[in-house]
């Protein structure tokens, strides 16, 4: 009767009954395993975005606070290739579509990209259109007051001109009074 255990069968069972094999118990323990680490990861994963929506609940009212602050509005930088500053008039000459100036640099404001610095107390030529006038006494009668003594908030690009025979070329070109 032994042999008949040993050789997976129990004494008086019917032969269709057996013993679990060891290959059959490795096979449940390890699906328990899987099973109860995908519970585990699902469990964290879970926990995970609960926590998160907590800590997005607790600083709400920062956020809230944060909203109602005003930020200040950053300066216009100028436009590539231009330069704001301010400037002592010298001397104001008419020339046949507008005037040529004499500044004087007091301060540089802003570079745009790619403008040609200019150093503190240079003194350059610029030209300048009757309209640039005619927007700027329209816009502020202070600012259109170019006579020489005055300083002004001026917006200024340099642009290579080709010098013609008998012409003194001005690079320098007012854009703006502020």
């Amino acid at each position: 009767m032994e042999s008949s255990y040993r050789q997976g069968h129990m004494e008086g069972a019917p032969r269709s009954i057996r013993l679990i094999t060891f290959r059959e118990i490795y096979f449940v323990r390890s699906m328990n395993l899987y099973t109860i680490c995908l519970l585990l990861f699902s469990m964290s994963l879970l926990g995970g975005c609960s926590s998160a929506k907590k800590k997005s609940q607790q600083n709400a009212p920062e956020n809230e606070e944060m909203a109602e602050v005003e930020k200040p509005i950053p300066p216009v930088a100028p436009a590539p290739g231009s330069v704001h500053l301010t400037a002592e008039v010298l001397s104001l000459e008419p020339v046949d579509d507008g005037f040529h100036c004499q500044l004087k640099i007091v301060s540089v404001e802003a570079y745009g990209a790619n403008a040609k610095p200019l150093a503190v107390g240079t003194e350059i030529t610029a030209s300048i259109s009757k309209d640039v006038i005619a927007t700027a006494t329209a816009e502020n009668e202070e600012a259109a007051a170019m006579k020489s003594g005055t300083t002004q908030n001026l917006t200024l690009r340099y642009q290579q001109v080709p010098s013609l025979p008998g012409m003194k070329p001005v690079a320098w070109r007012v854009l703006s009074i502020r």
